[in-house]
């Protein structure tokens, strides 16, 4: 996936989230230069998203007005779309950690500190307070990108998902639920130790790892939205 493509995505993705959620209704314009100035991107692959978009009918182009919302969008997507736009912002904001030349060692000790009190809280069966160091882990990580917007936005995906995770899993057995927090915790482990090595590129993987986790704690009808989402998307 090249880096154009990439932002294009993260267009896509920000902005199909705003008519999910409802903020933007139809009949909402689409302002280009409001989300170049969000997302710290040039108007080029904004103006592509919004071509897909418009393919899509999700939003249509008016001549010498520019871009507007088509269409009000269902809400039951929006946990599996976020699922995608987390991994997306993800691969963005270690594209721009690797280009800083970030010293991988001296955040690691940081996260090890959150991950061992994550390992705490799991031996105590306390799987909220699990959720929280999990979030506590990717702010530290992700905030190295310095681009706070995307890391809110990354964030808010995240917990989203695991809001969800959590509510699917809560008439699980308790190994089931178990099982699903110990392996959260392998993966965040795993992402660790790569960045420990300044191998941040490679955290990427388990990145999708950690997130097809996620992915097969939703329900069925979650999992399709999730696996129909647009092929712009999934290239």
């Amino acid at each position: 996936m090249g880096k154009q493509q990439k932002l294009e995505q993260i267009s896509y993705l920000y902005i199909k989230d705003q008519i999910i959620q409802g903020l933007w209704l139809p009949g909402h314009h689409i302002v280009e230069s409001n989300i170049s100035t969000k997302l710290d991107m040039s108007r080029s692959p904004i103006r592509a998203a919004l071509a897909v978009l418009s393919e899509e009918g999700t939003i249509e182009m008016r001549p010498y007005r520019g871009f507007y919302v088509n269409e009000k969008l269902s809400k039951d997507v929006l946990v599996p779309f976020r699922l995608r736009y987390f991994i997306i912002c993800y691969f963005r904001l270690m594209d721009r950690i690797v280009k800083s030349r970030t010293n991988g060692r001296s955040c690691a000790e940081q996260l090890t500190v959150e991950l061992n009190k994550l390992k705490a809280a799991f031996d105590h069966k306390n799987y909220e307070e699990c959720a929280q160091l999990e979030m506590a882990i990717f702010k530290k990580l992700l905030s190295l990108a310095n681009h706070q917007f995307l890391v809110d936005e990354a964030l808010l995906c995240y917990e989203s998902v695991v809001t969800k995770v959590h509510k699917n899993l809560s008439s699980a057995s308790a190994s089931t639920q178990e099982n699903y927090q110990r392996r959260n915790i392998i993966y965040l482990e795993d992402i660790i130790t790569l960045i420990s090595r300044d191998k941040f590129d490679e955290t990427r993987t388990i990145c999708e790892l950690l997130a097809m986790h996620q992915y097969r704690q939703l329900s069925a009808k979650e999992q399709n939205a999730f696996d129909h989402a647009s092929p712009y998307l999934i290239k």
